[in-house]
């Protein structure tokens, strides 16, 4: 596990193009649009090494949470079961 460096608060940046944690000249982790491809540096924001065993890699398997509203719950449920694979933003 990593601590927070107190270098800079980039902690999450999240797009329908990629999802990366940490910052400051690289990401701690990088997944694509897709899901299917990663990266993994050095990052200022949590003083990390690279997570992986080599920079860039191919995603097998991942798990995402989110919160949502109560009210909202059986429209998130539908929207992902017919979403595409991939990020999507609700």
């Amino acid at each position: 596990l990593f601590d927070l460096a107190g270098a800079n608060h980039y902690f999450t940046l999240c797009s329908t193009d990629s999802l990366a944690l940490g910052g400051g000249g690289h990401f701690a982790l990088y997944l694509d649009g897709d899901l299917l491809n990663g990266s993994s540096s050095t990052s200022e924001t949590f003083g990390n090494s690279c997570l992986a065993h080599s920079e860039d890699f191919g995603v097998k398997e991942v798990e995402l949470w989110g919160f949502v509203y109560a009210s909202k719950y059986d429209e998130m449920v539908t929207l992902c079961r017919t979403e595409k694979p991939g990020i999507c933003r609700w």
